[in-house]
């Protein structure tokens, strides 16, 4: 069969994994890099780095301006692009990736909307499916919306705003087979569900006020799967949904309280396969001491520093640059590029040298005098045991080990445990035996018989930290959440150093201190100190150059400097 048989049948059945495998064999007998890829993937398995580069040097290639792309069972699912870069894309290339979805925002102009939309819709219209990640207000809603009924994509991502009403005026959409409607307006998603989706087929429901449509969305005749990730349902909701589920074989719901499982080939806005985006590398990293006082260190590619409270006391210099970092009660724990591991004395000692790896250490985590770190090509304890895979992520708990591998965190100690999570981890943490997990979108405790969100994220480097009932985490590239106790906060940061010069101010690190507070440091920037009654910004170290700038704690406006 021609490949471009199989690439439109699979346009029209995504979930059919023995297509894709026909489709493999395929693509290898034509010398395409695609079909080494699918077999691996679909399989579970590693993929080689040489190997993905090809195929991502393609993508590359034939999208101009990408910022971020997700290759699933070989195939590209997800490309996110600025929307004037759409029209960019090489169509040519686009139709042979039946799985593609374009992921874009709206420009900030008012009057640039209508042209770029009418720039864009010929590509739009030409993929599996888009997602407008702008949120939908009232007077961008009308051109949003004809450009959907231009496009009919089989797909549809829209962020819904507050102000919107589409009561008497929803358009038919009769294309879309799967949605996802998300934002604080998600009510107004009433008249999409009741009147625009005859075909809808999956649906995800995400906002305050998503499960206002649970009605509507339960009576859509084809709609088999429904997704509710992080929303609180009462016990009537679960009630319905037990009936709905009951009523129709082959129907499923994700939530927390009917269970997560993986997602399926056909799960479009989950975060299977692997993810691309072209950021550069973050260098700062930021380590706490347990213990009563304030002590933390952070570094910046050879440099470390220690600082007490706000104070910084001490400058060292390692002998390549640190790639990692953690604190023990006497020391700090230093990985390398060149893949040593070193302890450092608190007091400002010398050096000691505990391994060396056969790769860049990637984590480091601590439990006692115990170590464990992930490097390119493996993961190692210093408990004895180790491994030639590596995690995606590692955490030491206080019996055992958590390890991530794709969407599951295998927890050893007191017993084992696999927890499924439906979603890439992306790093972990651990006070005692309770593992904190980051996710492609979900930030989650694992603790008890059943998985807890705790928050969202974005994107960004993916960090969380965890100490005596503190726990942080990154939320996107400039802001950070954290929960201490039942008590919510956050930060946000500019894009941009006001100090001058072109760097971004990006959230490298954090990590959790003595009496809850939380160390953020910044690429490009210096480092702040949340803590319970307010924020301070630590001191650079003498000789250092001033730097200044604005960020948002718990919704106050305030200034470091």
């Amino acid at each position: 069969m021609k490949i471009e048989t199989l690439l439109e049948s699979l346009r029209r059945t995504p979930a059919d994994e023995e297509l894709r495998r026909v489709l493999a064999d395929a693509l290898l007998e034509a010398g395409d890099p695609r079909g080494e890829l699918m077999g691996p993937q679909l399989d579970g398995q590693g993929v080689d780095g040489a190997l993905l580069e090809r195929c991502l040097s393609r993508v590359r290639s034939a999208a101009p301006g990408l910022k971020r792309v997700r290759l699933e069972g070989g195939l590209v699912t997800e490309l996110e692009l600025e929307l004037a870069d759409v029209p960019r894309v090489d169509r040519a290339w686009l139709a042979g990736e039946p799985l593609a979805c374009i992921t874009t925002g709206l420009p900030g102009e008012k009057d640039e909307l209508g042209p770029a939309l009418a720039a864009a819709a010929g590509t739009l219209g030409a993929c599996r499916g888009f997602w407008i990640t702008s949120r939908l207000q009232a007077e961008t809603a009308p051109a949003v919306l004809e450009l959907i009924s231009e496009a009919r994509p089989a797909v549809l991502g829209l962020d819904l705003g507050p102000d919107l009403d589409l009561a008497g005026r929803a358009p038919l959409w009769p294309s879309v087979e799967i949605a996802a409607l998300s934002g604080p307006g998600t009510v107004a998603a009433a008249p999409l569900l009741s009147g625009s989706l005859p075909a809808l087929r999956r649906l995800s429901l995400r906002g305050a006020e998503g499960n206002q449509s649970l009605t509507e969305a339960l009576a859509l005749e084809a709609l088999a799967h429904l997704d509710l990730r992080g929303q609180a349902l009462s016990d009537e909701e679960v009630g319905r949904l037990r009936g709905w589920l009951a009523a129709r074989p082959g129907r499923s719901v994700r939530h927390e309280r009917f269970g997560l499982g993986p997602p399926d080939l056909d799960d479009v806005f989950g975060a299977r396969g692997l993810v691309w985006e072209p950021e550069p590398p973050l260098g700062a990293r930021v380590a706490a001491a347990p213990g009563d006082e304030l002590t933390f260190a952070c570094s910046r590619g050879r440099m470390i520093q220690l600082h007490l409270r706000d104070t910084p006391t001490w400058r060292r210099q390692a002998a390549a640059p640190v790639s990692a970092l953690a604190a023990r009660a006497e020391d700090l724990v230093v990985g390398r590029s060149d893949g040593v591991i070193e302890t450092w004395p608190l007091d400002g000692g010398g050096a000691v040298r505990v391994t060396e790896l056969p790769g860049a250490i990637r984590s480091l985590s601590v439990a006692g005098d115990d170590i464990g770190a992930t490097f390119d090509g493996g993961w190692w304890l210093s408990r004895g045991e180790q491994g030639g895979v590596e995690p995606a992520a590692l955490a030491l708990t206080a019996t055992g080990v958590a390890r991530a591998d794709g969407t599951r965190v295998r927890i050893s100690g007191a017993g084992e445990r696999l927890v499924e999570l439906g979603e890439p981890v992306l790093a972990l943490a651990a006070e005692g035996e309770v593992v904190y997990a980051v996710a492609g979108r979900h930030v989650w405790r694992l603790a008890g018989a059943e998985p807890e969100v705790l928050g969202l994220r974005q994107r960004g480097r993916a960090v969380v930290a965890a100490r005596e009932g503190c726990v942080a985490w990154t939320t996107s590239r400039s802001s950070a959440a954290f929960l201490r106790g039942a008590e919510h906060g956050n930060v946000t940061y500019p894009g941009s150093y006001s100090g001058g010069g072109d760097e971004e101010l990006a959230l490298a690190d954090l990590a959790v201190a003595a009496s809850g507070f939380v160390v953020t440091a910044l690429e490009h920037g210096g480092l702040n100190l949340l803590g319970p009654d307010g924020a301070m910004k630590a001191d650079e170290h003498p000789g250092e150059p001033h730097r200044r700038w604005i960020f948002i704690y718990d919704g106050s406006i305030l200034i470091a400097e």
